[in-house]
């Protein structure tokens, strides 16, 4: 099982390298490991895993997908794609076709991390396949990004509820201590029920990340819009960089263009915009109240921005309002009745409108 060539290659090696999927399900089965030896395409360059955190309740063998069954829809002439659409035995997926790895994240340790989430608001993974380079297998969105959904006008009433779910998937991440790492409005998605998921999580740059240059000469993937001030000053990323993301993805849902659109400077404006403790103007579709949950979520010191499920518990405000107005409008007509507010008795919200004449017994 573990004998060798004189490359230095096992069966199981050999077996990823040819493609061979059924070869090595089989060594899997009787103990090979994907996280002992497996190659990886690292920069162009073929390395081996190593100090992947195990999950003792994966059996890798059971998500290995025969290349055989997955069909890509790739341009011809494109290189360097990172994220390709296509279909695994007729079901509508995406790949990440290309995975950069590093000595303390890896291909293996995301398997292994992806392989333990299961939620609504969070991508489902189908598995993983090795064809030249290792990729992940994944659903697909059928409704594509949140950003392509918010610019059409007929989903607008909609946005704070895909919000919502959205906040609800990044709540679950940083349950299980998982930073998203880069979010944005492409990387939350609408599936065909109409149900908003996160994608691209656990740090990995998508395809609108590019390097920011730090006062010390170090590069940080990242996209400026969205980037915390304390990670363009060479902080790691973390939850609190997280929720600062999403804030400007609260401002890109309504602007339907990158939070600082389209400013002199660039990318250099922006990023010094931030590292000022500036935000971008308030969209005039968004109310005060609104606005506000982005200037607490968006603070310049990361210490003093509400959490994940902070932003979960407001969030849920803004969609029960919206549906409370929507269907009074709807059952009561033109009836006169008082706006709806909220009031804070003790630990309690109590909602308080006054009700409709046409109630009245």
């Amino acid at each position: 099982m573990n004998a060798e060539t004189i490359a230095g290659k096992t069966a199981l090696v050999l077996a990823v390298e040819r493609g061979h999927a059924d070869v090595m399900k089989f060594l899997m089965n009787y103990g090979a490991s994907i996280s002992e030896g497996l190659p990886v395409i690292v920069d162009g360059d073929t390395q081996l895993v190593s100090g992947a955190t195990p999950n003792p309740n994966l059996n890798e063998a059971d998500w290995l997908i025969d290349p055989s069954d997955v069909q890509l829809n790739i341009e011809p002439g494109l290189t360097g794609i990172k994220i390709v659409e296509g279909t695994w035995l007729g079901t509508p997926i995406e790949v990440k076709k290309r995975i950069k790895c590093e000595k303390t994240k890896n291909f293996v340790e995301e398997l292994h991390r992806w392989s333990n989430l299961n939620h609504p608001h969070v991508v489902k993974l189908f598995g993983v396949c090795y064809a030249g380079e290792p990729f992940f297998v994944y659903e697909r969105a059928v409704n594509g990004s949140l950003r392509k959904y918010c610019g059409n006008p007929e989903n607008k009433p909609k946005v704070w509820d895909k919000l919502y779910e959205a906040a609800l998937g990044l709540q679950y991440l940083h349950d299980r201590n998982i930073v998203h790492g880069v979010l944005c409005c492409e990387s939350v998605v609408v599936a065909a029920n109409g149900v908003a998921k996160l994608r691209n999580f656990g740090g990995d740059a998508d395809d609108n990340a590019y390097y920011c240059y730090l006062e010390d000469s170090k590069a940080v993937p990242c996209s400026a819009d969205w980037t915390a001030p304390e990670v363009l000053s060479g902080f790691p990323l973390s939850f609190e960089s997280d929720v600062f993301a999403f804030g400007m993805c609260i401002v890109e849902a309504f602007k339907d263009i990158n939070p600082w659109g389209y400013i002199s400077g660039g990318s250099a404006a922006i990023i010094e915009a931030i590292r000022a403790g500036k935000l971008p103007a308030k969209p005039d579709e968004m109310s005060t109240s609104q606005w506000n949950l982005v200037e607490r979520v968006c603070c310049y010191n990361a210490r003093d921005r509400l959490t994940s499920s902070d932003v979960v518990r407001e969030l849920e405000v803004f969609t029960l309002e919206y549906e409370l107005g929507q269907h009074e409008s709807s059952n009561c007509g033109d009836c006169d009745r008082g706006p709806i507010s909220w009031t804070e008795l003790g630990d309690v919200q109590v909602l308080i409108s006054n009700l409709c004449d046409s109630l009245d017994a």
